[in-house]
């Protein structure tokens, strides 16, 4: 279920027009070595290591989004130099989705390690004790934020000049150029595909998670 760190909480239930409240406290574990304060800087750092996932998953769906769209206007360009350029720019932009997720067919076995699987490292390690982080913990978490802030950086810059001179060629083609809001409604798009198609499949729990943000990579 779901955890929260110690403190005095309020349980409010609603049942046929009625409120009930309650007040909660929520104390350490008598058995456990540490104390509240422990138990909220770990809570912190779950947070953080739950935060920079979501933004890997943001970054990764945007390269994504990006690369399908270039995929689906490439095709419909007749000159060799243009299509080169587009080849270029999705090299360019998925060099930055490499750095965040492994990429070898064989999953774990093949150990290769990007900025997700040293992420994934951290969380492990923080399930396994409850209690204050140790100092590398938090060091590595602040490192993996530097770096996934780096590659969210140059993302932002190949999205920015770079596309438009894309773009241009587009648009001299009278095809649709790449939009912000394109590259939104494709990301979108492509997550809910996912999702349904595990909904469709009987697929739930954890596992349905993780196999679902996989496809998405």
């Amino acid at each position: 279920g779901a955890r929260v760190v110690p403190g005095n909480y309020r349980v409010r239930i609603t049942k046929n027009g009625a409120v009930y409240e309650q007040a909660l406290v929520i104390d350490v574990d008598r058995r456990a070595d540490y104390n509240a304060s422990d138990r909220a800087a770990h809570f912190a750092a779950a947070q953080k290591v739950g935060n920079l996932f979501g933004r890997m998953s943001t970054v990764v769906d945007r390269v994504n989004a990006v690369r399908a769209l270039l995929a689906s206007r490439r095709a419909a360009l007749k000159s060799a130099a243009q299509q080169r350029d587009l080849d270029l720019f999705d090299a360019a932009i998925d060099a930055q989705r490499k750095l965040i997720v492994a990429t070898k067919e064989g999953g774990a076995i093949t150990g290769e390690e990007r900025l997700r699987e040293h992420l994934d490292q951290v969380y492990s390690a923080l399930l396994g004790y409850e209690g204050r982080p140790a100092a590398y913990l938090l060091e590595r978490i602040g490192v993996l934020d530097t770096e996934l802030t780096e590659v969210e950086a140059e993302v932002t810059r190949l999205l920015g000049k770079s596309l438009d001179s894309i773009n241009r060629i587009l648009l001299l083609e009278g095809l649709q150029p790449i939009t912000a809001s394109a590259i939104e409604r494709e990301a979108s798009t492509a997550f809910a595909e996912v999702v349904f198609e595990h909904v469709l499949g009987g697929d739930d729990g954890e596992e349905t998670a993780v196999a679902t943000r996989t496809e998405r990579d």
